[in-house]
């Protein structure tokens, strides 16, 4: 069986973006993710054209634009392999 890697993070889509709903304990968390985070970009595309699972499922750091009291912030979330 090949690996899991998780980013400790619930969100929805809505139109063009990623809004997070829910960090939960882990590498988004301690990356300074929050809910209600929009998420505008995903390692440079939006979050429309990404692969969320070859991006979120890899051991691979993840650089996120995020939108956060209408202040643009970056992100860099390294998934955490599920044991």
């Amino acid at each position: 069986m090949a690996p899991r890697y998780r980013v400790g993070l619930m969100m929805r889509t809505e139109g063009d973006v990623f809004v997070v709903e829910d960090v939960i304990h882990g590498p988004a968390k301690d990356a300074g993710l929050q809910p209600g985070d929009r998420i505008v970009k995903v390692n440079g595309d939006p979050p429309s054209e990404a692969d969320s699972a070859a991006v979120f499922g890899t051991p691979k750091p993840i650089a996120l634009l995020v939108v956060r009291d209408g202040k643009e912030q970056t992100f860099t979330v390294t998934p955490a392999k599920v044991e």
